[in-house]
Formats: C-alpha cells, structure tokens, sequence
C-alpha cells in the first residue's frame, strides 16, 4: 500500500512526498512529513523505523507525529532547534518503551529539513539520506551512520572495504535508544535544485547513477 500526499506548490517550491511497503515486509514502518511553517519556511523529513513490525512503525509515526506539532522560531541557528527536536524525539520513544514493553528495541532513522527561502538547515541521525541535484550532478549531503562509516572515519577499513563490508548495514546511531548522536549542517539552495529525502528502501536496491536519471 502507498502513502502519499498531494503535492504542495508555495513561493517558488513544489514538494511532494510518497511512500510504498514494496515486496519484502508486511508492514510500511516508513513515514514521511511536508509542512509548511511561518513565512517561507517548509519542513521535510522522512523516518524509516527500526524494531520490526508494529515496533519500527510506531517509532517512525511518532518522529513524524512530534515533528507536526513542532515549534520552530524564526531564530538564525536552525541546526540548533532541529538538535533539540531530535533529542525531545529520543526521549519521547524512551518514554513509550518504560510504558509499553512491548514496543522494547523500537528506534528510527530521521532526516529532517527546514527550507527557509535559499538556506536548508537539516539534521539527520541512521542511514536515511539527504540528496542534491544541481544541474548534471548528484549529491549526497549526508553520511551513513553505519558501524562501517565508524571504523572507515577511525582508520580501521579502507573506502574500498567500507563499500562491502559486513558492518555496512549495521546503525551506530538511530533514534530512540537514548543517547544519538545527530549530524546538523545548513546548504545554500538555488532555483532549480531538487532535494530528494530517502530511506534505505530506495537508496539501497536503486544506484545514485537511477537516482539521477529519476530525478533528471
């Protein structure tokens, strides 16, 4: 089953967001978020839960439920305020796992964004990713959180091992275990550029080269 939601056209930006279970799992624990704030601001974000089942579906929705009710002042460090987003999120699906432990083990990923006429201030924690195309290139603005990133940054594995190694799909930060470790920065955008926000289920089965030809 699809989630999507009608595309929004405000100032000079058109955004639109869908989502699919695809043909491996029974349950879509992807989510995904358009909003559009004061002013010319927009927010974007997508969430890929982790846990399994019902538990990485209920952590995607409630990043995305947090970040709707989200209040974000028109203040010059937007990393600063997307960094304690994530951080109330954290301790929000914290809180739902002391209450229902059934949900033990439940976390997500989570890119978020927030459009403010040329500048794109987002964080992200996991290995949902954030891209850009400019004209003939390709993008990624993020770094996997991955055990393999950890020990490529360290010195441990080359780039070269890093691309198969084992330790390639396994998070060392993810939201919702208590203590991640986002990474923030802000990009200058110019008319005509394309943002695309995604989770593992499209980056991973579809090179960048399909990415670009997609998007081109």
């Amino acid at each position: 089953m699809a989630q999507q939601l009608d595309h929004i056209e405000a100032d000079s930006l058109t955004a639109h967001g869908t989502s699919h279970t695809g043909r491996v799992k029974p349950v879509n624990e992807d989510r995904f978020l358009i909003r559009r704030l004061g002013g010319r601001r927009t927010l974007l974000a997508v969430a890929d839960g982790l846990g399994g089942g019902f538990s990485g579906d209920a952590a995607a929705q409630t990043a995305v439920d947090d970040l709707k009710t989200l209040s974000l002042p028109p203040e010059k460090n937007r990393e600063t305020a997307l960094l304690k987003a994530v951080h109330s999120i954290d301790g929000h699906i914290c809180r739902e796992i002391e209450k229902r432990p059934e949900l033990e083990g439940m976390a997500t990923t989570l890119v978020c964004g927030v459009l403010d006429g040329d500048l794109l201030s987002w964080v992200s924690v996991g290995d949902s990713r954030l891209y850009l195309k400019r004209g003939s290139a390709l993008s990624r603005i993020t770094e996997d959180q991955t055990l393999a990133r950890f020990l490529l940054d360290e010195g441990e594995i080359t780039a070269e091992q890093a691309r198969t190694h084992y330790s390639k799909d396994l998070l060392d930060q993810c939201v919702g275990y208590g203590e991640c470790d986002p990474a923030t920065g802000t990009l200058a955008v110019k008319d005509g550029d394309i943002l695309l926000f995604a989770t593992d289920g499209l980056h991973k089965p579809v090179p960048d080269e399909q990415i670009y030809r997609i998007l081109d």
